[in-house]
């Protein structure tokens, strides 16, 4: 029963706000405009998902249904799921809410229960009511419904469905006589209803309250009202339907205190609440779009106008539509007006863009043939400068090898006047040697001296080792380097005090440029047979090929010219 009354009190002074709605004036607010554009932005998210939550009532129908038609089922069972039917049915379908309640005025009638029967009588009256039936809700008042046999929780609904009729009639008549009638009575039952003045009445209640508010605003008491509905909006779900109620109310509390920018967002709430409900017989579409219209935001008031005619008729109550209808004609004027304007644009848009486009084309050609022409200069230049590198690579080789030659040169002149002064010096004392002896008559013992090798085999030592350090001053990495052009099982070991031995000293002398073997063999005094053969014996231990080798040695220079 709750939800019944709950379902249909929020369209109450529905009609003169929403036409109010178009010409309202903006006025200045705190909510930021970023909040406006969330709930916007959410709202219509929401509107894209309006299938899901309307499938999920469908479904809960179904199942209500379905257990309807279950024959072994009581009357009073019947009638409890037919409760429960209608809840679902009130705010989505008009035809299949009736159906409903006229089942259980049968159901009632079979189980003798006045209270069942007043009860569903009662509800009809209020289906009637918010469907604009009022003259089929005025004969169930007055020919259907016994008041002196009403329960006070029965009472309480009654005097809120003739305050709701009444309420209905004042805005929708068009006789004055009739709309003062109605105004007094609405005066008179909410007495009855919030004065105090009868015992057993619950005011308490959700659907007490909503009516309460709206009473408080129809005498202007805004502030009362606006607290009433935030109290209950605290203890109200988000999504539901209670909530689209009660911010629907806020919002046109909104409306009447020139607060434009907190009634939209407002509206947008109850939207979203009506949505995710899947409520069809909804008011806050209609409100917010004559809002956005104002607010000239024409197409998206379009979208939400238009959702709301097809909810009205889907829901199938004459009442509904006709009010959707007062203000649909200026929000989709104004649309098409603006369809047409973009179509306008479209056109002027798409002859620039075709311009540019054309434009575009012929500067990528241009552009296209530049970038051909300076890829070939690039092209060009860069040979260019290969070119040149492979010519400055040549002279820097060509200095490296002067330099080197400069160096061998210098070194190996100081060695050459070096080992000449020395031989000189040596000469001198083996001139005197031979005099001294010749003249104290040591003849034999000079004969002796000169016949020996002794003083040859050192002298060829000393040339050696004069000869190992001052090539390894030049090459001071040369033996490292030669034996990593060798297999690693074929390197050459020093022993212990060489600088260099007869294998390195033959390569030694070819890294010098000294290729020839006799030229080779005299300098180390061996036979031309014996360099050939060290020569072949390293060549073979070579990890490279054997043609390649010398010249590699050619090109050891890992030395540093100070």
């Amino acid at each position: 029963m709750c939800s019944t009354f709950t379902c249909n009190i929020r369209i109450l002074l529905l009609s003169a706000f929403c036409i109010a709605g178009i010409y309202t004036t903006h006025a200045s607010s705190e909510v930021p405009e970023r909040e406006i554009n969330r709930l916007l932005k959410e709202l219509d998210a929401t509107l894209d998902n309006a299938s899901l939550f309307v499938e999920a009532r469908k479904s809960r129908i179904a199942l209500l249904e379905e257990m309807l038609s279950d024959n072994s089922m009581s009357d009073e069972q019947r009638y409890q799921i037919n409760l429960s039917l209608y809840g679902e049915y009130s705010s989505f379908r008009f035809d299949e809410s009736l159906a409903c309640l006229q089942n259980n005025i049968e159901i009632a009638q079979r189980l003798g229960s006045h209270d069942k029967l007043d009860e569903t009588n009662i509800m009809l009256a209020w289906l009637y009511t918010m469907a604009g039936m009022y003259f089929e809700a005025g004969e169930i008042f007055d020919k259907s419904v016994d008041l002196e046999s009403l329960s006070p929780s029965l009472l309480t609904k009654y005097y809120l469905a003739k305050q709701n009729l009444y309420h209905e009639l004042a805005h929708y008549s068009k006789q004055e006589q009739i709309i003062e009638d109605a105004w007094r009575q609405y005066r008179h039952y909410s007495e009855l209803l919030f004065g105090g003045g009868i015992s057993g009445i619950d005011n308490q209640s959700f659907d007490a309250e909503c009516s309460h508010g709206v009473y408080l605003m129809s005498q202007g008491k805004f502030d009362q009202a606006e607290q009433l509905y935030k109290h209950l909006l605290e203890q109200t779900e988000p999504q539901t339907h209670d909530y689209a109620i009660v911010t629907y109310r806020l919002g046109e509390i909104c409306d009447q205190t020139k607060r434009p920018d907190e009634m939209v967002c407002w509206y947008a709430r109850s939207a979203i609440a009506d949505i995710h409900s899947a409520t069809k017989d909804n008011a806050s579409l209609c409100s917010l779009a004559n809002q956005l219209f104002g607010r000239n935001d024409i197409m998206r008031a379009f979208r939400y106008i238009r959702c709301s005619m097809d909810d009205a008729i889907f829901y199938n109550a004459k009442l509904r539509p006709w009010q959707v209808a007062a203000s649909m004609p200026y929000i989709e004027s104004a649309a098409q007006e603006m369809e047409v304007q973009q179509a306008r644009q479209l056109r002027t848009f798409t002859i620039i863009i075709s311009i540019l486009v054309i434009c575009l084309f012929i500067a990528c050609v241009y552009l296209w043939r530049l970038y051909q022409q300076t890829r070939e200069n690039q092209e060009k230049l860069r040979e260019r400068h290969r070119q040149v590198d492979a010519y400055n690579h040549k002279l820097s080789e060509m200095n490296k090898a002067i330099s080197e030659s400069n160096h061998v040169k210098e070194e190996y002149i100081g060695l050459f006047l070096s080992i000449c002064s020395s031989y000189i010096d040596r000469l001198i004392d083996y001139q005197r040697n031979v005099r001294r002896k010749l003249t104290t008559g040591k003849v034999a013992e000079l004969q002796k001296e000169v016949s020996s090798s002794t003083l040859v085999e050192e002298e060829t030592k000393k040339f050696y080792d004069m000869f190992d350090t001052a090539f390894l001053q030049l090459y001071p990495t040369f033996v490292e380097d030669f034996n990593s052009l060798l297999e690693d099982s074929e390197h050459i070991v020093l022993h212990k005090g060489e600088l260099l031995n007869t294998e390195l000293r033959i390569f030694a002398l070819i890294r010098l440029g000294i290729t020839d073997s006799s030229k080779i063999a005299s300098l180390l005094r061996y036979s031309v047979n014996t360099i050939y053969n060290y020569r072949a014996k390293v060549k073979n231990k070579s990890k490279y090929r054997r043609d390649d080798f010398e010249e590699r040695v050619k090109h050891i220079s890992s030395f540093k010219i100070a």
